[in-house]
């Protein structure tokens, strides 16, 4: 588990209401990172919904949301995108250069007659 609903809620300073909502629209597209897992409010007594989520709900969750701390998590995980792909770039570029270019030469055979 990487986070939870309530979790989200308070980070991104949202109602609970809200972001169970959007969590309830991506499982009604199939998106398979979300657990329910109620709790009992201390307060009241009252069971009420909550989701745990993996990195990847996390993601996809936090890139539909809008407000000040969900376009600074977006533009850093772009940041984050953009570093990968120019390590992996590089990685790319050494892979493909040869370790020890060959320089030496075979020697010159020599014939028995």
């Amino acid at each position: 588990m990487f986070a939870t609903s309530r979790d989200v809620a308070e980070y991104f300073e949202k109602q609970h209401k809200h972001v169970l909502d959007s969590i309830d629209e991506l499982i009604e597209q199939g998106v398979p990172n979300f657990r329910l897992t109620p709790y009992v409010n201390a307060q009241n007594g009252q069971t009420y919904r909550c989701f745990e989520m993996d990195r990847d709900g996390f993601t996809l969750l936090a890139m539909g949301f809008t407000g000040p701390k969900a376009l600074k998590f977006k533009l850093a995980y772009i940041a984050a995108f953009n570093e990968a792909i120019e390590r992996l770039k590089e990685f790319e570029k050494k892979a493909a250069a040869p370790a020890h270019p060959l320089t030496m030469s075979c020697p010159a055979s020599k014939s028995r007659s």
